[in-house]
């Protein structure tokens, strides 16, 4: 199975789409906010941002 996930920023400017791991994809909610980590077209990580974490 092929786990893809797309990231916008919030300042506008084009979505980026990512291949993930399965581990990776299911660790995501839609509508998260945070910090998008990535190499060329590469994912690296996502931490999503929360009240304890701002």
């Amino acid at each position: 199975m092929r786990y893809e996930a797309s990231f916008k920023p919030l300042n506008g400017g084009l979505e980026k789409t990512f291949r993930l791991q399965a581990q990776q994809y299911h660790t995501l909610t839609v509508g998260d906010q945070g910090t998008l980590s990535y190499k060329g077209t590469r994912f690296v990580g996502f931490v999503s941002r929360t009240p304890d974490n701002e």
